[in-house]
Formats: C-alpha cells, sequence, structure tokens
C-alpha cells in the first residue's frame, strides 16, 4: 500500500506547483471553466500560474497587515471560477481563507469573522451592502475587492512573495490550510479548520475509488460548501484529475434544469455533484416534459452525488 504524498513545504496548495510539472505528460485539462459564457480548458501549467497572478495580487493588498498574531481572512462570494482563484491565491500567499457562504445573515457573518479573528475581508461587489455593516462592527476589518482572473493573460509564468514566511514542512502540515463553517440553521455557525494534513490525507483517500483521472464531471456544489471542495480541492487536485466546475452565473440567477440538460449534451458528464433541491426540480422537469428532452438526456449520466 503506498503512503500518503505530502507536498515539499507541507502546504497543500504546492501541488499546485508540483502538478504543474508532473502534469506536462497528462492529455487531460486541470480545470474546465465557464468564466465568460464558453468552456475553456487549463492545463496543469496554466493553473498553477493562474494561482500565481492571483496570490500577486493578494500579496500587494495584505502585506501591510500584521498577521503575527493569526492568518485568517474572510472570503465573501459567490460560488464561480473567480471564487476558486481567489481561494487558491490566499493560501499560496500563506493566508488562510475563511470560506462564507453568501447565504449567511449578516449577524452570522460578522460572528464568523470575529470568531475566526480574521485580519481582512475579500468580499465581491454585490456584497457592497454587507461589507458597509461588518465595517460598522469591525472597524478595523481591512476590505479587498475580490481577484478577477482575466484570460489569457493569466495563463502566462508570473511570481509572487508569501505574506508569511514558511516554516519546516512538519509544521506547515498541522497549520491551517482553509476554514469551513456549519450550517447554523439553529444558531450561530461553528467554524470547522482543515489543516494541510488532513487535506492531503483527505486528497489520499480518494485514490483508492480509482477513478479515470480524464472523466467529465460537473461539480454544480458551492466552493464554500464541504462538498464542493472535496470535488475540487481534495480530489482533483491530489490525483491530478480534471475537474469541470459549472459555469458562471450573475449573482441572483439559479441554474435551471435546462440549462443542467444543456450542459449534460454539451459536455457528456459521466458524474454530477450537485445540490438536493437542484436535483429534485431536475427531476420535476423531466418528468414534465417529452422523454426526448428530458430522460432520453439526463440517463446520459452515469452516477448523480448529492448532499
Amino acid at each position: 500500500m503506498s503512503s500518503v504524498h505530502y507536498s515539499s513545504t507541507g502546504r497543500y496548495i504546492d501541488l499546485v506547483q508540483e502538478n504543474s510539472q508532473r502534469g506536462k505528460s497528462l492529455s487531460h485539462p486541470a480545470i474546465s471553466i465557464n468564466p465568460y459564457g464558453k468552456y475553456i480548458d487549463i492545463n496543469f501549467e496554466e493553473f498553477y500560474y493562474t494561482v500565481c497572478h492571483s496570490a500577486k495580487y493578494f500579496h500587494s493588498q495584505l502585506k501591510a497587515i500584521n498577521f503575527s498574531s493569526g492568518r485568517n481572512v474572510g472570503l465573501l462570494c459567490h460560488s464561480d471560477s473567480h471564487y476558486l482563484w481567489n481561494m487558491l491565491g490566499l493560501m499560496a500567499s500563506n493566508v488562510a481563507p475563511v470560506l462564507l457562504s453568501p447565504r449567511n445573515s449578516i449577524e452570522a457573518t460578522i460572528h464568523l469573522l470575529k470568531q475566526s479573528s480574521s485580519r481582512a475581508l475579500i468580499y465581491q461587489d454585490h456584497f457592497n451592502y454587507l461589507v458597509k455593516e461588518i465595517s460598522k462592527e469591525i472597524p478595523d476589518l481591512v476590505l479587498i475587492p475580490k481577484w478577477i482572473a482575466k484570460f489569457p493573460e493569466c495563463l502566462t509564468p508570473t511570481e509572487y512573495q508569501l505574506i508569511i514566511p514558511l516554516e519546516s514542512q512538519e509544521k506547515e502540515l498541522d497549520k491551517v490550510s482553509y476554514t469551513l463553517h456549519s450550517s447554523g440553521s439553529t444558531s450561530f455557525p461553528k467554524l470547522i479548520s482543515q489543516s494541510n494534513r488532513v487535506c492531503h490525507n483527505s486528497g489520499y483517500r480518494f485514490i483508492w475509488e480509482e477513478l479515470p483521472l480524464d472523466r467529465v464531471e460537473i461539480n454544480f456544489f458551492p466552493l464554500f460548501h464541504a462538498g464542493g471542495i472535496l470535488g475540487t480541492l481534495l480530489m482533483c487536485m491530489y490525483q491530478m484529475k480534471s475537474m469541470t466546475i459549472c459555469p458562471d452565473l450573475i449573482p441572483g440567477s439559479h441554474f435551471s434544469p435546462k440549462m443542467i440538460l444543456d450542459l449534460v449534451q454539451n459536455l457528456s458528464p459521466k458524474l454530477l455533484l450537485i445540490l438536493p433541491l437542484i436535483l429534485k426540480e431536475l427531476i420535476e422537469y423531466c418528468n414534465n416534459v417529452e422523454k426526448s428532452q428530458g430522460w432520453d438526456i439526463l440517463k446520459r449520466v452515469e452516477i448523480m452525488r448529492y448532499g
């Protein structure tokens, strides 16, 4: 039985750099994203370059902050391809993103930022109204607009500096990589921190599923959702498996069953990672349209995972 492969630094995010070299012999893309209405494939080297551009931005924005008392930085954005690049860029610059759900109340968001002792908040302009309220409660919180990836410019090499110097591999393995939170349906949500060691170990466990690395799987889980992280950051990055995330949507928009079936027709995925409510709507839609427009398309998908 093989053992867990840890990155040379101990940071989970540094598998991205290692994959950029190991992935040169692979024909499948590292990721397929749809930020502008059309899917683009990004190879493992280009994936690393894009993360570097993001990390360079965050170094310029965060370098003046004193992180001696903690590395946490809040991230408040709708889940899309830009969310992924912001999350990975923060991790690469060596701070720990706190992945905030935009579905939270203002009170819950403020609670999480205070509990995590976040030094800054990366936010999408859609949440300007919310950020103003947050700044009233946490006046010393540094507010930074999210980074927006521009293609193909981001697919070129660049360098970045770390905000916080690295320590030994063993120490880095036990440091926090990112932080999720519980749903908080009955009380304030609870923070759930994930160490670099846990991330490596979680990625390693997926190896035993022995899934084809080039299999097309569309992930509809939000990236601030545990399922979204498992299906992208942990499973795919560790195995160097191709990942496809759902198209970027205008804030407030919703994936209709017709949109999902169109994606199935165009991309021929073997697996969908999907939220229960969306799956329910999809089944109801297929039950109420011609078979050729519904079930005949959906049955091409071999596996539906929901949660």
